[in-house]
């Protein structure tokens, strides 16, 4: 009988070839974050015209803008957790699916609170999303290249908001303000096919529930064309990096200040950032500009981040 090898799957991961296999991986991610980006930030595009056809007074206006910030929310802690549970594909492919649906649904509302409850709705799905595709662009990486292919990946999502200010005019002129949110649900329901295709299951995540030999030796096969599965092969995880930390660790030993620095400072820069990307357009178009500069504004903005 042949003998037994023990493969370290995490140096493996590590190795600095990329392949067909783990491209195709990142592509669908950055693809899933791009649309994520155009989907949060549709409302932004339509809000100037509802404001002046349905007369939503601005503190109205406001909740419809930051219903979806508030499902994003939602989504990226209670389906994160999930995905801890069964895994990240699953997650990813409900939440692309909900989020596409939602959408759709957005572009039938009829009164602010129905817009309140699907865009509320729809950014459960793009919360969860986004944190699942993050979390496989990470898993899947090298660990020389990770923090470079986690931030190109990440770029998808204001470049997809600064394509839906580009498209949110001639939209809007053609179709109605429901051209966005049609746009935007569509594309993610084309999008589910590959993301089935193409996106694998966590490896590490099979790892942790036990998952059949032969299944890892598969996966690892089309991660690493050099290595070859042998019935008798035994996957170990040899990381030396720090489990699962508790909570209460970053308020430790010292760590207190620095983490509740680094929380301000998160929080200060998502203020800024959510409050220019939701009401730029309205305060450019209420400020005399035409409705194209307006979004053009928002588009600049976008590329620059």
């Amino acid at each position: 009988p042949a003998m037994s090898r023990s493969i370290d799957v995490r140096e493996v991961l590590d190795r600095p070839q990329l392949g067909a296999f783990r491209l195709r991986v990142f592509a669908v991610c950055w693809a899933i974050a791009l649309l994520d980006g155009f989907d949060v930030q549709a409302m932004a595009f339509v809000a100037p015209v509802l404001s002046a056809s349905w007369g939503i007074a601005p503190a109205l206006m406001g909740q419809v803008l930051t219903a979806s910030l508030f499902g994003l929310m939602l989504g990226s802690v209670l389906l994160g957790r999930l995905s801890d549970r069964i895994g990240r594909r699953p997650v990813i492919i409900a939440s692309v699916l909900a989020f596409g649906l939602g959408s759709l649904v957005t572009a039938l509302g009829t009164t602010a609170g129905q817009l309140i409850l699907t865009r509320c709705l729809t950014g459960i799905g793009l919360g969860g999303a986004m944190v699942t595709a993050l979390s496989l662009t990470s898993e899947y990486a090298p660990e020389r290249s990770r923090a470079t292919l986690v931030t190109a990946m990440f770029v998808g999502f204001p470049l997809g908001g600064a394509i839906g200010g580009i498209v949110a005019a001639p939209l809007i002129a053609v179709v109605g303000w429901q051209g966005i949110f049609i746009v935007g649900g569509i594309a993610p329901l084309l999008l589910i096919g590959a993301v089935c295709r193409w996106l694998p299951e966590s490896l590490l995540f099979r790892m942790a529930a036990g998952a059949a030999p032969e299944a890892i030796g598969t996966l690892l096969q089309r991660i690493d064309p050099g290595y070859r599965y042998r019935a008798g092969d035994r996957f170990a995880l040899h990381d030396t990096r720090a489990g699962s930390p508790r909570l209460a660790e970053l308020f430790i030993s010292g760590r207190l200040p620095g983490t509740l620095l680094i929380w301000l400072i998160c929080f200060a820069n998502l203020l800024v950032l959510y409050l220019l990307l939701n009401w730029l357009p309205s305060i450019l178009y209420q400020a005399g500009m035409p409705l194209a500069r307006a979004y053009a504004g928002a588009v600049i903005f976008s590329l620059g981040g």
